[in-house]
């Protein structure tokens, strides 16, 4: 019989019935299914009970910190991308300060050259026209210049010559710039030969 032989008892001998109502000799047991091959055998990690959880929670727990890590990677270049673009900032406004501080000093050494070319030409028109009328005729044609810049630069020139002969005026005279200013006006009216209204 299957149950003898796996239990290990002698087989009952022929012909004769296995009477389950006696005691038997020894107790059955329940043996595994094991192979005897396999009872060393190392256990798969998570085999055991609660394993598969275990497991998982391992596998969520190096995912959140992969997840970190490359968070505070992120962060990280994020930050140095920032002071980055902080410092080329930083140098292109140091750049366009120089060049602007250059631009104005060039800008203001030509600005007084021709400032200085315009009086001079201005104080040649008008020392032209104390000395005689041809003389003032003849420098107003050749000195006026003809092109635009050179003209208002001129125009320049004899707005600060005639800002500076009224001071002068207002000094030596001691009345106010305005009450010069209307006789001037009426000396002009004058010479161009219209008579001044009152």
């Amino acid at each position: 019989m299957r149950i003898h032989r796996q239990n290990g008892l002698p087989e009952p001998p022929a012909g004769r019935t296995d009477d389950t109502t006696e005691a038997p000799a020894r107790r059955l047991r329940w043996r595994s299914r094991r192979r005897r091959d396999r009872v060393n055998a190392p256990q798969v990690p998570g085999s055991e009970v609660g394993g598969d959880q275990t497991a998982r929670d391992q596998t969520a727990r190096e995912r959140t910190a992969r997840e970190r890590a490359a968070r505070e990677r992120a962060a990280r270049e994020r930050a140095a991308r920032e002071r980055a673009a902080r410092e080329q900032a930083a140098r292109d406004q140091a750049l366009r300060e120089q060049t602007l501080r250059e631009q104005t000093l060039r800008e203001q050494t030509a600005s007084g050259e021709t400032r200085a070319a315009a009086m001079q030409l201005a104080i040649a028109l008008l020392t032209a026209g104390l000395d005689s009328p041809e003389l003032e005729a003849w420098a107003a044609d050749e000195l006026t210049p003809i092109d635009v810049d050179g003209l208002g630069d001129f125009m320049a020139g004899l707005h600060v010559i005639s800002v500076l002969l009224l001071n002068e005026l207002h000094e030596v005279t001691g009345e106010p710039s305005a009450a010069i200013l209307q006789r001037l006006a009426i000396l002009a009216e004058r010479q161009r030969g219209t008579p001044f209204a009152d």
